[in-house]
């Protein structure tokens, strides 16, 4: 019955060896285990699990229902055998049955988890590291630039070039909506771009008008966790000061110098896709 139900079972007399065993899978009775018959059970296994096999024999022979210990059998040239033991008396001359799970497939499990856990952990470490280059590259970019969620028509985030063109400090932009930062000579313009972007993925620009001027807007549409987002793009129209262009080329000059020292490839294209750098 126990060789019938057991993946291993042994015979152990009161000093600890090994006077007959069973095996209940065809693999695990190598020519290697077969011979443990005789030798002592601490004998067969590693070295941190010594102190289990001796606990295990110490409960068994004071008629104790003792609990069940992974003890681990050494391979020659492969990975140890992980097994899962409980072991009872069996009479009084002290002889002890000891019963064993092998935990190989459950060994085998962890290890694919462990695996897959290690692969997430690096995968999440690149993807820090890419959020990073990104919101480097949004904070130092010249353009305005505001991050839309589509849904709310919240403005999720603006960078400091933003912030700067319209006059507002970045933590009195985000969280508003876009319609209440960004007045269009007619509200219905912004409207229409938005939908024609949600449903096209671009549409033509709308002007804006401001206290301070006006501004072009132009948006555009990506996804991130799961949700979908503008991308509006603030300028200035056609006439603006020539100190103001050479500032902004001085600063276009400077984004350009961090992304030809970035780690990512860039490629620049122009609306049809043309690649200009």
């Amino acid at each position: 019955l126990v060789a019938a139900t057991a993946d291993i079972a042994l015979i152990v007399s009161p000093e600890g060896v090994i006077t007959d065993l069973s095996f209940g899978q065809p693999d695990l009775a190598s020519q290697d285990r077969m011979g443990w018959v005789g030798r002592q059970w601490s004998d067969t296994v590693t070295v941190e699990s010594k102190s289990k096999v001796e606990a295990l024999l110490e409960t068994a022979a004071n008629g104790e229902t003792g609990r069940w210990r992974q003890v681990n059998h050494p391979v020659a040239g492969g990975a140890d055998i992980p097994v899962l033991y409980n072991a009872v008396r069996l009479n009084r001359r002290g002889a002890v049955l000891a019963v064993g799970r092998d935990l190989r497939t459950l060994a085998s499990l962890q290890q694919s988890l462990m695996d897959a856990q290690r692969t997430m952990e690096r995968d999440y470490s690149k993807l820090r590291e890419i959020e990073t280059r990104y919101r480097q590259l949004f904070h130092l970019a010249s353009e305005a630039v505001l991050v839309v969620d589509v849904a709310s028509q919240q403005i999720q985030e603006a960078n400091p070039a933003a912030a700067e063109m319209l006059d507002r400090e970045i933590r009195k932009i985000t969280g508003r909506s876009v319609f209440s930062v960004l007045t269009p000579k007619n509200r219905d313009e912004l409207e229409q771009l938005l939908s024609t972007v949600r449903a096209n993925g671009s549409g033509d620009d709308v002007i804006a008008q401001r206290d301070g001027g006006k501004l072009s807007v132009s948006a555009s549409l990506f996804r991130q966790d799961r949700s979908t987002h503008y991308l509006i793009r603030l300028t200035r129209p056609d006439g603006v000061a020539d100190d103001d262009k050479g500032m902004e080329r001085g600063a276009a000059s400077h984004l350009l110098r961090v992304i030809e020292n970035a780690p990512e490839a860039f490629v620049v294209t122009d609306l049809d896709g043309g690649i200009l750098t």
